[in-house]
């Protein structure tokens, strides 16, 4: 006996960036095997935070998510168990953004090693 199978696609036009390359730009200047739409990652920052809040992307791959983040005035804390991306791809990426946003890096980092040593308390708190 044969069954057959409809599949009903669900499209929500808001999301829908399939008219709109994902390497176009400033995300076009590197490969990566799983790109991530930025325009996806603007539409949900945007949704989802207000200015100043933290994005936290735990596989941070090549930084979209950071530079989206840092353009649209959020804070950024991005880590990826491949540290050759980090190294390579997403610091020059996420900092490049930040001296185009004319953002002094130097307080960036700090600010970025205090929200790393809240999160490290607020763990040992939990989990001790």
């Amino acid at each position: 006996m044969q069954t057959n199978v409809i599949e009903e696609v669900v499209r929500y036009e808001e999301y829908d960036f399939s008219g709109i390359s994902a390497s176009i730009g400033i995300y076009g200047i590197h490969k990566f095997p799983a790109m991530l739409h930025f325009k996806l990652v603007e539409s949900l920052i945007d949704e989802f935070s207000s200015p100043e809040e933290i994005v936290y992307d735990p596989f941070c791959g090549s930084g979209t998510t950071g530079v989206v983040a840092i353009r649209y005035g959020r804070r950024f804390v991005g880590i990826d168990f491949n540290e050759d991306y980090l190294k390579d791809l997403a610091i020059p990426r996420i900092e490049d953004e930040l001296k185009a946003k004319q953002i002094n890096c130097e307080r960036f980092l700090k600010e970025e090693k205090e929200i790393e040593y809240e999160t490290n308390n607020y763990f040992e708190e939990v989990f001790t």
